[in-house]
């Protein structure tokens, strides 16, 4: 934006840009030109806001809702022209402005377009699953990518795992390995696995590491991290250069893909809540009283073979998925 055009703006909209980050400062110029462009006839931004103001201290039946009125119009102005993102953004502008010069006001009733900012989840079937995890160039990324989808974990909840909360089974080479949060989800029962297929990458992972301690974590990385990696290789898995809105193949995908599979193959919803730590209803709580070889027991029969790609299950998870295929008149 020229200097010209932003020294046209009243001085109390420009020390209101002054406060601002670079970025988001370029968008909110873009939004106030188009309403000063909207409402030139009118007058002045500031104009509004003065009368935003004159108005809201009238008797509310004496108001003429020149807030709401003028928005709906600037946003039937706007559509036409820009996706709804932006309307949505510069309206905000609009409303953040407003809060700085304390003539705040509302945006409902404006007819605001709808936020559209997900996506249809992916699809994730098994060996998608392990062809994406196949394509990224760092274990530490491949460890965290099947354990989100064999354990039904978040990355919060991955993130606070530390080697002495696996050491001992790790070590004695179990499978499935125990995720015990009961240090973690103190209010909340909570015990997962990593089935055979995801212990294996957590191996090849730890042994990249020149050294691990039982303090250290499992995952020593940010959720900001994770999500800009899994972006960017999903970018390129997918072999486009954006996506619309939010990435489809994100760490969350592949939780909820756990549950789709286990739901799929008819797994015991209560034990999935359990196993993805969800609250599970009091009057269940006995229901999911188990030792922790109990729960072993039951996340190899009900779970792992349904969240393990069939090249990469073992004779027993095999066993599995045939008979229950040979139950269910289907083939695995």
């Amino acid at each position: 934006m020229s200097t010209a055009t932003r020294a046209s703006f009243d001085s109390r909209i420009q020390e209101y840009l002054s406060k601002l980050k670079p970025s988001t400062k370029a968008v909110s110029e873009a939004a106030l030109i188009q309403f000063r462009e909207f409402y030139g006839s009118q007058g002045s931004i500031i104009d509004f806001y003065r009368r935003v103001y004159e108005d809201s201290k009238l008797h509310p039946l004496d108001q003429k809702r020149v807030d709401t009125n003028t928005i709906a119009a600037f946003v039937a102005w706007l559509t036409p022209k820009y996706q709804n993102k932006t309307v949505r953004t510069y309206v905000g502008v609009l409303q953040s402005l407003g809060q700085y010069l304390r003539i705040p006001f509302s945006a409902r009733f404006t007819g605001m377009p709808p936020a559209l900012v997900a996506t249809k989840k992916h699809s994730w079937e098994l060996d998608e699953v392990a062809k994406f995890v196949e394509s990224f160039d760092s274990p530490l990324y491949q460890s965290l990518a099947t354990a989100y989808f064999q354990s039904g974990c978040d990355i919060s909840t991955l993130g606070c795992l530390h080697y002495s909360d696996i050491q001992a089974e790790f070590e004695a080479g179990i499978v499935p390995l125990l995720l015990d949060m009961a240090r973690y989800k103190t209010k909340v029962p909570y015990l997962t696995f990593l089935g055979e297929w995801a212990t294996n990458y957590l191996r090849i992972w730890l042994e990249s590491r020149s050294s691990v301690n039982p303090d250290d974590r499992l995952w020593p990385v940010t959720k900001q991290a994770i999500d800009a990696y899994f972006h960017s290789r999903a970018l390129s898995y997918a072999g486009i250069a954006s996506f619309e809105f939010r990435n489809p193949y994100s760490p969350h995908t592949l939780r909820a893909g756990c549950n789709t599979h286990l739901r799929n193959h008819k797994a015991d919803p209560i034990y999935t809540a359990f196993w993805m730590g969800h609250d599970v209803p009091e009057q269940e709580k006995v229901y999911v009283s188990k030792t922790h070889e109990g729960w072993r027991k039951t996340y190899v029969l009900m779970a792992e073979a349904w969240v393990t790609p069939p090249e990469f299950r073992r004779k027993e998870l095999k066993d599995i998925a045939k008979a229950w295929a040979k139950t269910n008149g289907l083939f695995e």
